[in-house]
């Protein structure tokens, strides 16, 4: 468990950034968990799809499943987030 706000991770590149780390530091990493994802992302929806979009790219690299949630009403996510719906 990795508390983000004590490392001051509080938007979309600092988060990208430290799951860059996590993988770099544990190379045989085969799950990732982000809770509230969006809301580390400062709430800011136009960055949180950039950062899915990044780190599905990352996770199909190092064949990472990754799983992050989101506190907010389906039809307030961009259609481009559907395929990641479950």
């Amino acid at each position: 468990l990795v508390d983000t706000d004590e490392y001051n991770v509080n938007n979309a590149d600092a988060l990208y950034g430290m799951v860059c780390g996590i993988f770099a530091a544990n190379y045989d990493i085969k799950d990732l968990f982000i809770d509230s994802s969006l809301k580390i992302c400062s709430n800011n929806m136009d960055a949180f799809v950039t950062f899915i979009q990044r780190l599905e790219k990352l996770a199909h690299k190092y064949e990472v499943n990754c799983v992050t949630t989101v506190s907010v009403d389906i039809a307030e996510l961009p259609a481009s987030l559907n395929k990641y719906v479950y």
